[in-house]
């Protein structure tokens, strides 16, 4: 095998493992084949450097096809195709407590019994509800004494 030649198979080992790592990260979700595959295919590709030219051109390719993939990771969310990827919104953390704060003392009507969970509707929306361990049934007045996240605790009114 050329030198030429030996170089042309450690470019394409290591292209095709940037190849899948990028697919790993970005399409496929969870840690599987392709990422196994990408690594596999980084590392033989710096195995083959380094026994075919010297410790040295391993540890380099190596290194090059780090930072080629770091450097493709970081300008692919950038790009045009690469925005559809990646989520470009965030849930604000107060927004939700916020919400959940004002049904505090609010009074609505249970839709279901509440064994202890159900439903209730509380300023004209259904939500999910909880009683602290007594049964109400469909029908009645509640009222929220408690909000704590995604747990509303109601009480009959």
């Amino acid at each position: 095998m050329t030198t030429f030649t030996a170089i042309l198979v450690i470019v394409a080992l290591m292209a095709c493992g940037i190849i899948l790592l990028i697919a790993e990260v970005a399409i496929i979700p969870g840690f599987g084949v392709a990422g196994i595959s990408a690594a596999g295919l980084i590392v033989g590709g710096a195995v083959f450097a380094g026994s075919r030219f010297g410790v040295t051109w391993g540890m380099g390719s190596l290194l090059l096809s780090g930072a080629a993939a770091y450097l493709t990771l970081k300008i692919i969310p950038r790009t045009r195709a690469g925005k559809s990827l990646v989520l470009s919104t965030e849930l604000k953390k107060g927004a939700v407590e916020d919400r959940a704060q004002e049904l505090l003392g609010r009074e609505g009507k249970t839709l279901t019994a509440l064994r202890p969970a159900g439903a209730a509707e509380i300023d004209g929306r259904r939500l999910d509800v909880v009683t602290d361990g007594v049964f109400v049934e469909a029908g009645r007045q509640v009222r929220v004494v408690s909000v704590e996240g995604a747990r509303i605790v109601v009480t009959p009114a």
